[in-house]
């Protein structure tokens, strides 16, 4: 169980910043937002400062790519606690990665967290 929680956060992850700064941050953001506000009313707040921070960095930095696979660990640790916290955020956790995972697909854009 822990192997596959760790794989859905990591999809999570990766689904969470590769969307940052492109035409479905919002959407994303928002969806990340209500799983924390699922979890615990009291991060949402926090949730929301660092997702918009996180997306600021991405936006400015000359390699964006380098700053999303640099979050990508953090976002992968938060993702994979929340799960541990709120086990009902699985399902909704891994539809949003179907999506964004989809959604970039079509437009043939892939970034690698090696």
């Amino acid at each position: 169980m822990a192997e596959e929680l760790t794989v859905l956060a990591e999809a999570g992850a990766a689904a969470l910043v590769t969307a940052m700064a492109t035409d479905l941050w919002q959407g994303t953001r928002e969806a990340v937002v209500g799983l924390f506000r699922r979890a615990d009313r009291g991060q949402r707040g926090a949730v929301e400062v660092r997702l918009d921070r996180n997306a600021a960095l991405v936006r400015a930095a000359a390699s964006p790519d380098a700053v999303r696979r640099a979050l990508f660990a953090f976002w992968a640790q938060e993702l994979a606690a929340l799960l541990r916290q709120a086990p009902s955020c699985r399902e909704p956790l891994a539809q949003l990665a179907g999506r964004v995972s989809a959604a970039l697909s079509e437009d043939h854009w892939e970034l690698a967290f090696d």
